[in-house]
């Protein structure tokens, strides 16, 4: 049976609203509603505030050392934000209708997977996950998911300098993808806007460190 929205593909699932048989692609499964019934969108007014609170809660003064090695007297721990079910739906409701037009998404392991994955489900689009390092055993690949060909947007918790967003995108520029946006939960406002836009790479952060301190 083929899909009732695309009319393309396989039609796999059946949407609890409508009653339609459709495809994968045509399909929200953190929703089990087909992409009529629960178009991506943004959150409402109140559901963004209410997100905000939450990340905000996660910036933590001390004194501390960032991954890019640099030190700093506050920590944004999105980490600990994203082990709670609904605060992760929200940021993947809100980190997926910031790739459309994309035919998926790419985090680096380990902070960005459970993002790209709450985006996945929401979008019903697939995602690559790239390593930290390339393995020495097993298929020996810098990246797991499909790259070539495809036209990805990176998600990150959190950008400082922007380097770790910039290494995703030359790995998955160097298989053959394409690759001209990032979308971050938080942006630190330490360079990674720059250094990325040198890079033909669009910063699109759903928050400013700058926002959220003010806020």
């Amino acid at each position: 049976m083929k899909c009732e929205i695309c009319g393309i593909n396989e039609a796999r699932y059946v949407c609890i609203s409508c009653k339609r048989n459709v495809c994968t692609s045509c399909y929200r499964p953190m929703l089990g509603l087909c992409t009529d019934c629960a178009p991506v969108a943004p959150l409402k007014e109140e559901n963004v505030e209410e997100l905000r609170s939450l990340v905000s809660n996660c910036v933590k003064e001390g004194d501390f050392v960032l991954t890019s090695g640099r030190k700093s007297n506050y920590y944004v721990d999105i980490k600990g934000l994203i082990t709670q079910p609904a605060a992760l739906q929200s940021l993947g409701r809100e980190l997926s209708w910031r790739g459309v037009g994309y035919d998926g998404f790419a985090g680096v392991e380990l902070g960005a997977v459970p993002l790209v994955v709450a985006a996945s489900l929401y979008s019903g689009k697939p995602y690559v996950i790239i390593r930290k390092e390339k393995r020495e055993h097993g298929v020996e690949k810098e990246h797991i998911g499909q790259v070539e060909g495809k036209r990805l947007c990176i998600i990150e918790d959190v950008t400082t300098t922007g380097e770790t967003a910039l290494r995703a995108a030359k790995v998955i520029r160097s298989n053959k993808g394409y690759v001209d946006r990032v979308v971050t939960v938080v942006d630190r406002e330490e360079g990674a806007e720059e250094i990325l836009k040198s890079n033909k790479l669009e910063l699109v952060p759903l928050f400013r460190i700058s926002d959220l301190k003010n806020g």
